[in-house]
């Protein structure tokens, strides 16, 4: 990762809010960069379902908190129910509709980069460093940072194998690879070599959801199934 996410309060006011800073204690042209990028696409977006941004410090992007996890600290503790699973679901289908109707792609959805507020637990998406707006920049070469540290979330035409650009249908692949690890606590493919996984996405069909949890509706299983297929016209 190049940037972590973390609390903080604001010396004036005592508020509570997001801190989204470079990783490396000293922050690089390129990092000032990409959170200024970031801080103009969040606050051109009308959308409730996002990070809202307050401010752009020299080093650090300052964005609303509201008590929110990471889907991916929620998955570390525990699996969630099935009624959670299919709730997750619908918000994040929503979102990345909403984000797509403003032409701009995520490109980096992981659960990592959603947050669940509270006990309603409200979906809001983060992490948009990297998010494209507009089919050039979704069509142009995912920045190799990103693409290491999501290759377990990237679609195939990411690798560059299947003869297909970049566009929102990648990010409804990434949903899938959620969905997937939400309904059976792993990912679809574990491969641990860089080149295997690209392989993987671009070459292989993992176990249906329900063939590794029989309990699972078979409808909700060809759903993740269909994010999942290797041609993006094929995924909705």
């Amino acid at each position: 990762e190049r940037f972590v996410l973390c609390r903080a309060r604001r010396k004036g006011d005592g508020t509570s809010v997001l801190l989204k800073r470079p990783l490396e204690a000293a922050a690089s042209a390129a990092d000032i960069a990409l959170l200024a990028r970031e801080f103009e696409l969040l606050r051109s977006l009308p959308l409730d379902s996002i990070t809202k941004p307050i401010e752009l410090l020299t080093d650090a992007l300052v964005l609303e908190d509201h008590g929110a996890r990471t889907l991916a600290a929620l998955m570390r503790e525990s699996a969630p129910p099935l009624g959670w699973v299919l709730d997750y679901a619908t918000q994040l289908a929503s979102v990345l509709s909403e984000l797509h109707r403003c032409g701009v792609i995520h490109r980096a959805l992981s659960p990592q980069a959603v947050l669940v507020e509270g006990p309603a637990r409200r979906i809001r998406l983060a992490g948009f460093s990297d998010a494209a707006r507009g089919a050039a920049e979704a069509a142009s070469p995912l920045p190799a940072r990103l693409y290491r540290s999501r290759l377990a979330y990237a679609a195939p035409e990411y690798g560059g194998r299947i003869g297909h650009g970049c566009d929102h249908r990648s990010d409804f692949y990434s949903l899938g690879v959620v969905l997937y690890e939400l309904l059976c606590g792993r990912l679809p493919f574990d491969d641990t070599d860089p080149l295997a996984l690209i392989h993987a996405h671009a070459a292989r069909l993992p176990p249906a959801p329900v063939e590794l949890d029989a309990t699972l509706p078979p409808p909700l299983s060809q759903i993740v199934m269909k994010l999942l297929a290797k041609a993006p016209e094929e995924r909705y």
